[in-house]
């Protein structure tokens, strides 16, 4: 769980640098660089979403090392064109498509020598991402010197509702996946970005 805070706090401490810095070339065109954040909201899943769950789904029941051996992690040799010929055949994952097939091979490849299925593949997290974050909170406004952090499950109702906006006005905690946080820092006072 440390390795995994500290990852994602470097992320977010990089995404806050690039927000508040503006390189030489891009101050020539007119970009103007974020006020210092005051306020951060930090969101994290509670569970995979419907493109994920799908093909880790698939990938759950055609995994076998005692019959594909481990040449392929356990997996049949043509798994990549099987995932993809499933995912293809569902309209509403078709949009995922580019996402879906790097998921896939980034999976098939953490399966290598493993004689149990991965929490991925059994859709389980590890530990629990909110109370990770919400235990450490302390540590992670001393860490982003942000005072103000709020953190948010991506099924938090406020998040559905119709201020949502508000939260992130991007909606990119849309996108957030389960050991993939996003943060959403901001300055109190000035316009969103």
């Amino acid at each position: 769980m440390a390795s995994y805070l500290e990852a994602a706090l470097h992320e977010f401490r990089l995404s806050i640098l690039k927000q508040t810095q503006i390189r030489p070339k891009k101050a020539e065109k007119g970009f103007t660089a974020l006020p210092k954040p005051t306020h951060a909201n930090i969101f994290v899943a509670d569970a995979w979403p419907e493109w994920q769950r799908i093909p880790l789904s698939k990938l759950a029941t055609i995994w076998n090392p005692a019959v594909h051996g481990t040449a392929n992690n356990g997996f049949p040799e043509d798994v990549i064109t099987q995932v993809k010929n499933d995912v293809t055949k569902d309209k509403a994952l078709a949009p995922f498509l580019k996402k879906i097939m790097p998921l896939c091979s980034t999976v098939i490849s953490n399966m290598k020598g493993r004689t149990e299925l991965s929490s991925e593949l059994q859709m389980k997290l590890p530990f629990d991402e909110y109370e990770v974050w919400t235990n450490n909170i302390e540590y992670v406004r001393k860490s982003l010197d942000i005072q103000n952090i709020t953190i948010y499950r991506t099924s938090d109702p406020v998040l559905t509702g119709p201020n949502s906006k508000e939260y992130d006005p991007n909606s990119r905690f849309k996108d957030v996946i389960p050991l993939d946080p996003y943060v959403y820092p901001y300055a109190v006072g000035t316009p969103s970005a």
